[in-house]
């Protein structure tokens, strides 16, 4: 980060602590409500309900997503509530965008881990973690500043790394769940919005 320059490193934490302060807690909320309600699921052998629950709390992530997605849109607005600097919030802009734009995979990843604890498995989001962190790793390596022959697009290719090892982490997620090749199986259903255990969830959050 420090090899972008002054102004590419402010925009980075700028960056970051506008991500930090709404978006990730809220998904964090909802991740650990739900590992709360699915531990005491599975302690009382209601599989299909804590199936059913990590169902909701995806869908509710999803629902979040969507407005949260919609203001990193507006990236000008939305670090200029943290910083005043031109160049900063220009610097920034980008990122921004591909990184609010795909917040749901983010909240995804956590929502999934949390939930598989919650269900008593450790080892399946530990092994996921250790394919997208170094994924992440080697694509910013390599498309901030440049490395084996890739573009150098600076603050912009922390963005798409991050984006690319999430949704790879989404479509192996999805898998997993909807295969049963976890303890938590998800069918297309599970994942449809249920107002009640959204607001379970929610009260939980």
């Amino acid at each position: 980060i420090g090899q972008l320059g002054p102004t590419g490193t402010a925009a980075f934490g700028v960056a970051s602590q506008a991500l930090g302060q709404v978006p990730i807690l809220i998904g964090f909320g909802v991740a650990v409500a739900a590992q709360m309600l699915i531990a005491q699921l599975v302690g009382s052998r209601r599989g299909e309900e804590a199936n059913r629950v990590a169902g909701q709390a995806i869908a509710l992530a999803f629902l979040i997503s969507i407005p949260i997605a919609l203001v990193g849109q507006l990236p000008a607005g939305l670090l200029g509530l943290v910083t005043r600097d031109a160049s900063v919030i220009a610097a920034g802009a980008d990122y921004v965008r591909i990184v609010y734009g795909l917040i749901f995979v983010q909240l995804f990843g956590m929502i999934f881990s949390f939930a598989l604890l919650g269900a008593g498995e450790t080892t399946t989001p530990l092994l996921l973690s250790l394919f997208s962190t170094p994924l992440t790793l080697g694509l910013e390596y390599a498309l901030v500043l440049g490395h084996l022959g890739a573009p150098a697009l600076g603050l912009l290719g922390i963005g798409i790394a991050v984006a690319s090892a999430s949704l790879g982490s989404l479509a192996i997620g999805l898998f997993l769940l909807l295969s049963g090749r976890c303890r938590l199986r998800l069918r297309a259903r599970d994942l449809l919005p249920e107002p009640r255990l959204l607001r379970s969830i929610a009260e939980r959050a």
